[in-house]
């Protein structure tokens, strides 16, 4: 059975990979990545809440909302 690689939205395998034009190896990296970035975003939730509220103006930080993340 070969052997399945994760990427963003789908998995492949090396025969698939062989088949693409882009950078494969490259993009076996996103979904690290990826997580990665969503955690620096949910580690800094309040700051993020904090600099948009001041930008908007806005009284209280608590009128502003940072979204969950679901990925």
């Amino acid at each position: 059975m070969p052997k399945v690689r994760r990427l963003l939205r789908k998995e492949i395998t090396y025969s698939e990979a062989r088949k693409e034009e882009t950078n494969i190896l490259h993009r076996l990296q996103f979904p690290d990545q990826q997580h990665e970035f969503f955690a620096r975003v949910s580690e800094n939730r309040y700051w993020i809440k904090e600099i948009v509220a001041h930008h908007l103006r806005l009284s209280l930080v608590d009128l502003c909302e940072v979204a969950d993340v679901k990925g």
